[in-house]
């Protein structure tokens, strides 16, 4: 999950984050997907031919938040990094780290100054993508995908493009991660062993009460959940099917209609649920003011923990995050949206001067695995260690105790080329990968909401939903009806009948132009 939360309201609902598909290599079902046998033939002789060197040296920068900070070993990385790249297309890459709270406005200073760069990471949650192309800032990618981007193509499903594609044009890649992801609750081991609670039948918040209780009454030093705004963990079902408009509208694939926040029938009962566990203390008092959930998970203080990203069934993802043995019970299944196809993406700058490299550089990691995870994992003996398959296309890898080196995967190509490793076992890939193919597409897929009419009304009622949240769902709201009616009133003045109509206008709009 970490901070890959695509919205707000999507988290109301779903925690998993994100951040982590694409389940069968489908990409050119499409005469207008598919490389022609020259293109990729042109683009295999551009890429893989170091003694010719047909095309002039160039520099490439990337730009993305830090995975971890500092990056140790940056240094070392880079230099067998460049080595790889200077043979395989005649370039050099810099990767430029910024940091997570000046990142969104550095990319929007640079973009607004026309200052060259590269590639980029983009979302819908930051560095915003459609907000992007709105405002020009992105290259078109279908030519260049046709004539450079073959194994690119290969390997993204054609069901997943309309998500990144706005007025007929592609504007970035969808990297394939967890598209459907799944949230799961984490159990603290020794504690669902020694009460003997049945934690694989526990889907839901009231499911888990009676652990909660158990906890509450024998373990005075532990607080039996973790919660924590919009990590709380259990703040969905397997049966809610929503999609993500605004961060605070979704559309209910069961219905169709459009719920806010302030009305969502799922979402109130959730927060009386909640409300319910703090008065009987199963919440710590001061949870509304916590900030970092994988910081308080670590401290072994609390017996049910935040979705540790995507579901594992022996408990490992929740093992590595937490660093104490867990269980884990899944409690939601998502649906695949155009907000989580967009929950990782790369993007190549308007500004960039050599457009035709950059997309050169995202083929070659498509279609080497292992440059692929050379550039995630770092340098063998250095940040990782070979545990199994050493020599092999797929060896399983073990990450070292300090995090010397990481860019996460899904960031700059498919989370399914990744090496095996204690963060992602290949049951986990597995799983993961199957759980994109098994998983509803919202009809919606490729609506892309223009928040510009509106974004004076959005802003004045996001503030809002970013002050009721952290009270919803910790419980701490000791009358949620009346608070959640006081904050629709304080919304409403606010506009946000005015945000629904808008939506409700452009969606209609949508589905005449789909045909």
């Amino acid at each position: 999950m970490r901070k890959t939360s695509s919205s707000i309201f999507v988290a109301v609902f779903t925690i998993a984050m994100a951040l982590s598909g694409c389940g069968k290599s489908e990409g050119g079902n499409a005469a207008s997907d598919s490389a022609s046998p020259a293109q990729s033939s042109a683009a295999a002789e551009a890429s893989q031919a170091p003694n010719k060197q047909p095309i002039d040296f160039v520099e490439l920068t990337w730009y993305m938040p830090p995975p971890t900070s500092p990056e140790k070993n940056m240094d070392n990385v880079m230099s067998e990094v460049n080595k790889y790249v200077k043979e395989k297309i005649n370039a050099s890459l810099t990767i430029k780290f910024i940091d997570w709270g000046s990142y969104e406005e550095k990319m929007k200073v640079m973009s607004a100054a026309g200052d060259p760069y590269d590639l980029v990471f983009t979302t819908n949650w930051i560095n915003k993508l459609p907000l992007n192309v709105a405002k020009g800032a992105f290259v078109p990618l279908d030519d260049l995908l046709r004539q450079y981007g073959p194994h690119i193509m290969e390997k993204i499903e054609s069901k997943y493009w309309p998500a990144v594609t706005f007025q007929g044009k592609r504007f970035a890649i969808p990297n394939p991660t967890t598209y459907a992801s799944t949230s799961s609750f984490s159990f603290k081991k020794e504690l669902v062993d020694k009460y003997n609670f049945d934690y694989k039948n526990a889907h839901t918040l009231k499911d888990i009460e009676p652990f909660l209780e158990a906890v509450k009454k024998g373990e005075p030093g532990i607080t039996p959940l973790l919660a924590m705004n919009l990590a709380t963990p259990g703040m969905s079902d397997l049966n809610t099917q929503r999609d993500s408009i605004t961060n605070f509208i979704q559309y209910d694939l069961k219905t169709g209609e459009f719920l806010t926040i302030f009305d969502d029938p799922v979402g109130k009962e959730l927060a009386k649920t909640l409300s319910d566990f703090y008065k009987k203390g199963y919440i710590a008092k001061d949870a509304a003011t916590k900030k970092d959930w994988t910081l308080e998970g670590k401290s072994g203080k609390y017996a049910v923990m935040p979705s540790p990203g995507a579901y594992s069934e022996d408990g490992s993802k929740a093992t590595s995050v937490y660093g104490f043995p867990c269980y884990e019970s899944l409690y939601a299944k998502n649906i695949v949206s155009t907000a989580s196809v967009q929950s990782v993406g790369t993007a190549i700058s308007k500004s960039s001067k050599n457009p035709e490299r950059a997309m050169m550089l995202l083929d070659l990691i498509y279609s080497d695995k292992k440059f692929f995870n050379l550039l995630a994992y770092g340098i063998e003996g250095q940040d990782y260690k070979v545990v199994s398959e050493q020599g092999t296309d797929n060896p399983t890898v073990e990450t070292n105790a300090e995090v010397t080196w990481a860019v996460w995967h899904p960031w700059i190509g498919s989370l399914f080329d990744q090496w095996p490793s204690n963060w992602n076992s290949q049951t986990a890939l597995d799983k993961m990968r199957r759980d994109n193919d098994e998983s509803t597409i919202s009809p919606l897929l490729g609506f892309n909401f223009d928040p510009e009419p509106v974004k004076r009304e959005i802003s004045q009622v996001q503030a809002i939903v970013d002050e009721i949240t952290p009270v919803l769902w910790t419980g701490t709201a000791a009358d949620t009806d009346k608070y959640l009616q006081g904050a629709k009133d304080r919304a409403a003045k606010a506009g946000l009948d005015k945000v629904v109509a808008e939506v409700k206008k452009q969606y209609e709009a949508w589905k005449i132009a789909q045909g």
